[in-house]
């Protein structure tokens, strides 16, 4: 995507969408783990209207990040109430560390910080395996193992 500033042409790769929960659903976590109180407190959130996508409702929560593939850097409790509650969801897509470190507002960084995203992404294949070997390959997937404490 190219932009132009103040007459000076800028390449930006990171791109800000509104995912609907279908799209949440299909998503590749991280870990193949979820936190009950995290999940306890997003529950509770509610939704806004968005400042860009035509003013869309999503999850009040700030927007998680994500690869292009889907693969979620950081967000996946939102990510599995967005797909749950049928919420829509702002998401950072990112193209690399490089939009990590430059290009995403310091609120997405979250709990992990702007080093737990860069890990993610570098251990990508690590997570990812281990999440297969543990049976997660989506948020769906997280959703089924997770259902006692979604319901509660």
């Amino acid at each position: 995507m190219i932009n132009f500033i103040s007459g000076f042409f800028v390449l930006l790769f990171m791109r800000k969408k509104i995912l609907t929960p279908e799209e949440c659903e299909k998503l590749i976590p991280h870990w193949p783990e979820l936190e009950e109180r995290k999940i306890k407190k997003l529950l509770r959130m509610s939704t806004k209207k968005t400042s860009f996508g035509n003013g869309k409702n999503v999850m009040s929560p700030v927007g998680i990040v994500i690869m292009e593939d889907g693969y979620i850097l950081n967000g996946k409790h939102r990510a599995v109430i967005g797909a749950w509650r049928k919420y829509n969801l702002e998401a950072y897509v990112v193209d690399g560390e490089h939009d990590i470190y430059y290009h995403l507002p310091h609120k997405t960084y979250g709990e992990v910080g702007v080093e737990g995203l860069v890990e993610a992404l570098d251990k990508k294949d690590f997570f990812v395996n281990f999440c297969k070997n543990d049976g997660v390959r989506s948020v769906h997937d997280l959703i089924k193992k997770y259902s006692p404490i979604l319901y509660n």
